[in-house]
């Protein structure tokens, strides 16, 4: 066995800690100084030790350990930290790296050591620096969290590095604004800004006011390959181009425009230089291809335009069959001119060829081309033809297998695309394909999240994040965290979407990727407009519209006034919501985008329904329709048949609100789209239960309730069993709706829906209210119209303060009631409330009969009788009107209570 006084190289990981501030510690109290020392020994030498490590030697303040794997020394990290807190003026910084190192005579020295040393004082105090690579072996432990700090260029180190500080544990935040500031590159620019402001600002107007904002990773924007043979080969041009677009981004730290990005720039004639500012790159790659009867020819040049220096060039003529590996090969030496090294089994798979039968490969770029082209459903059945074709050819192709369940998932047929899927996964096991298994992960991950089955989304989500976070593939990594971010708001956990969100947002920023981060501002945005923080979600989607159009993406000017419309229609500025829905809308008629054009129609016709105005919100959501079964997306039908069922049910036209509701559910069953089929179910219900028709209402919640147990969602649970709650309150059960209501509160808490606790809340106040039990019904109501108070919900506190009002009088707490009275006049200016229900009018009424005042008592039992027979008058269906008028115990009680005062 070879002992530590001989030499021998290995690797390991190497942890540096510092003091901070020790110098100027040291000339207040020297004394106190080196008891600090003594008790950082004290503390670290055990924990060291705890976690397999040894301290190599102390260096002043400082000290030096090895660990044999980065787990190992990043959990001693931590804990020491967390234990450094408890001592006053212990400020410690630490670096960590994995490298090789030389012991000898009991210590170490190498490149690993350096490094370690150089990663130091980048940490904040109380923090943890760790190289790339100290991250890269931490992929498989999500627990441990990290933010970049962008890539540095280390002192004695030959190239520049990815530096991350460790977050969460106790350990202290970092701000994104504190690493742009710090980054060096900004500190060297800040001292040459005086000098080079005169020829920024020309250049600036030459290129109309804006350059691309460069990252610390690579850009580089991909152009369309000129085609100079036939033009029957253009799909080759489409196919190759938009193949190397997405291997260069699998390389990992590099960002690289999508296909979409680039396709507007194929025929432009703009200088390099004004096409890399509006694609926000440093590098353009442009090549052009000649394919003859036996060859095939690829020429390609990486360019710098903002210097007009060539990094590379090169250009290849060989068989025609050699058009696959030709391709892996140009990218593999793009890459090594960026200098960008693809991590492990990911550089074999980008060199190497996804099929080696040029046949199979033509079919799959024809298919392809003619999918993205589709006009109609004859190009949808030509382009499967042709990938099923390349399938039949080389049965281990897998990316026609992935473009094949995309087309079937994006037309809701999700059966077909999971069994397509499901085969592509089994092809890229066998062949250990890491990156196709990631892609496949991630279209399994969508499927499910269409259907509403947000648990399985989430777990072949977090199996590509795996991949990704493995492999380096950071553009991808930001993408699926956005993708898990969204899953877990759609369950219902806002702030916990928020967090995976921000992580999102700081790859977006690390990699420069500004057309993504606008994306991800949005989703920001959105989790504050869920969590009803309107102020700050008007931030984001600010932020996010500014930087749309600072890039000039109409796209995205148009999604982000889409969802500043929303904000101002949760304020109740109904004018301002339809100015921006109205100019998303004129954006989408620019672009010829039919089905974002659908989507704003849709927004309009929401502004004139809150409004009263029907007719308005039926013509808007009438053309919606339109488009969308144009469009021929059944998903999109399906919502603008349950628009038009809500127009019809206001105008309490029950009989044609069904007839719609029920052609939306047909749709959603057809498409397998579990989360609307449970919704149409609910919506069904609540008019058979409005209709007095319980059994049938029953009959439906059963069947909306199987949905929610299927999809495991408790905030979907908790509402249909606060739907039973609700349903057998009104037939006057108080032993079921208690029940019901006791397990929809349990759920509703469980999936965080504090609307759904507060309409919970109500039915309990509302059940208190009629046995009598005053002070717990006022206990129940008051908590209620907390939470409907806290979450800005208007309508829903005036369905609270009717009963709480009249609870409050029947306990004899009169003044009490006067106030919740005022409230209830107050919110009946709000512009959210188009009309008061029969329920709220009764218990108003019923509120000035107990105090007293004859005259208001009988308006509003007026106004609530008025109610009950304007909706029996418009049923045409005999059997509706005396369920209506003979089963719902409330419409008799008010019947009756009117003809008691005025016959």
């Amino acid at each position: 066995m070879t002992s530590e006084t001989e030499s021998k190289r290995r690797l390991a990981a190497i942890m540096f800690t510092d003091i901070a501030g020790y110098t100027a510690l040291m000339g207040k109290d020297e004394s106190h100084a080196r008891s600090i020392i003594e008790q950082q020994n004290s503390i670290l030498y055990p924990i060291v030790s705890k976690h397999g490590g040894k301290v190599i030697k102390e260096i002043g303040d400082g000290t030096l350990s090895r660990f044999a794997s980065a787990l190992q020394a990043v959990h001693c990290a931590i804990e020491l930290q967390q234990a450094f807190k408890n001592v006053q003026d212990l400020n410690v910084r630490v670096g960590i790296h994995v490298g090789d190192i030389l012991i000898k005579d009991g210590d170490v020295f190498g490149d690993g050591v350096n490094i370690a040393a150089r990663l130091e004082p980048l940490a904040p105090v109380g923090g943890i620096s760790i190289s790339e690579r100290v991250h890269a072996e931490l992929y498989s432990h999500p627990e441990i969290t990290a933010v970049s700090l962008g890539v540095r260029k280390l002192k004695n180190v030959k190239h520049p590095m990815k530096v991350l500080a460790l977050t969460g544990k106790e350990l202290p935040a970092i701000s994104f604004k504190k690493r742009f500031l710090e980054r060096p590159r900004l500190k060297r620019g800040m001292r040459y800004l005086a000098g080079v402001f005169v020829l920024l600002l020309a250049v600036l107007v030459y290129f109309h006011g804006r350059m691309p904002v460069l990252a610390d990773v690579p850009s580089i924007g991909v152009l369309y390959l000129k085609n100079l043979g036939s033009p029957d080969d253009e799909y080759l041009a489409y196919g190759i181009t938009e193949d190397m677009i997405i291997d260069l981004a699998k390389a990992g730290s590099i960002r690289v425009p999508p296909l979409n990005d680039v396709l507007p720039f194929k025929e432009s004639e703009s200088p390099l230089a004004e096409i890399a500012s509006k694609l926000d790159v440093r590098y353009i790659l442009t090549g052009s291809l000649r394919r003859s009867e036996t060859n095939f020819r690829l020429a390609a040049q990486l360019v710098e335009p903002s210097t007009g220096k060539i990094l590379w060039s090169n250009r290849w003529e060989q068989p025609s069959e050699k058009v696959a590996s030709i391709k892996g090969k140009m990218i593999q030496e793009v890459l090594n001119a960026l200098g960008v090294v693809p991590q492990g089994q990911m550089a074999a798979e980008i060199q190497g060829e996804s099929t080696s039968n040029p046949e199979a490969y033509e079919f799959y770029l024809k298919g392809k081309y003619r999918y993205d082209r589709r006009q109609n459903l004859e190009d949808l059945e030509i382009s499967r033809d042709l990938l099923l074709k390349a399938v039949q050819i080389d049965s281990t192709f897998i990316q026609p297998r992935i473009v094949l369940a995309r087309s079937y998932a994006q037309v809701g047929d999700y059966d077909k695309a999971m069994e397509i899927h499901q085969e592509a996964l089994r092809m890229a096991e066998q062949k250990g394909s890491v990156g196709e298994k990631a892609e496949v992960y991630v279209g399994i991950g969508v499927v499910h999240q269409h259907r509403g089955e947000y648990d399985n989304a989430l777990d072949y989500y977090t199996k590509s994040l795996e991949i990704f976070r493995q492999v380096g593939n950071r553009m991808s990594e930001g993408t699926t965290l956005n993708n898990i971010g969204v899953v877990i708001s759609d369950q219902g956990d806002k702030q916990k979407a928020l967090e995976y969100f921000t992580q999102a947002l700081e790859i977006r920023h690390e990699l420069g990727d500004r057309r993504n981060e606008i994306y991800t501002l949005t989703n920001i945005g959105n989790s504050h407009y869920y969590l009803r923080n309107l102020d700050k979600a008007l931030e984001y989607y600010s932020r996010a519209l500014d930087l749309s159009r600072e890039l000039e993406d109409l796209e995205k000017q148009s999604l982000t006034l889409n969802n500043m419309g929303f904000i101002y229609k949760e304020l109740g500025d109904n004018e301002k919501a339809l100015q921006h829905f109205e100019q998303a809308l004129a954006i989408r008629k620019e672009l010829g985008d039919l089905k974002g054009e659908s989507s704003c129609l849709n927004n309009i016709g929401i502004i004139h329904y809150i409004r009263g105005d029907f007719e308005q919100a039926k013509e808007y959501w009438t053309r919606a329709l339109g488009t969308k079964q144009q469009l021929e997306d059944r998903k999109g039908e399906a919502d603008c048949w349950n628009n038009l069922a809500m127009i019809f049910e206001d105008s309490d036209e029950f009989e044609t609100a069904l007839d719609y509701h029920e052609k939306a559910l047909a749709i959603r069953q057809e498409i397998g789209e579990q989360w609307g089929e449970s919704s149409s179910f609910g919506s069904i219900a609540a008019i058979y239960q409005t209709l007095g028709m319980y059994d049938r209402a029953l009959e439906y919640l059963n069947r909306c309730q199987e949905i929610q147990k299927n999809l495991e969602n408790p905030k979907g649970e908790g509402n249909v069993l606060l739907s039973f709650g609700k349903l057998y309150l009104e037939k006057g059960q108080s032993i079921k709706a208690q029940n019901f209501l006791d397990s929809a509160l349990v759920k509703l808490i469980e999936g965080k829906d504090q609307e759904g606790r507060s309409k919970c809340l109500l039915g309990f106040g509302q059940l208190e209210l009629e046995q009598k039990n005053y002070p717990s019904a006022i206990l129940k109501l008051n908590q209620a119209l907390k939470i409907a108070d806290s979450l800005n919900l208007p309508k829903l506190e005036i369905e609270i303060v009717a009963p709480l009002a009249l609870a409050y009088a029947q306990a004899g707490k009169i003044d009490s009631s006067a106030i919740i009275l005022k409230k209830f006049d107050i919110l009946q200016q709000n512009k959210k409330i188009k009309r008061l229900t029969r329920r709220i009018l009764w218990n108003i009424s019923q509120t000035y009969s107990t105090l007293g005042r004859g005259v208001q008592a009988n308006n509003y039992l007026q106004k609530a009788y008025d109610r009950v027979m304007e909706h029996s008058e418009k049923m045409q269906n005999d059997v509706f009107r005396k369920a209506y008028l003979h089963n719902v115990i409330l419409n008799r009680e008010i019947i009756s209570s009117w003809e008691k005062v005025n016959l």
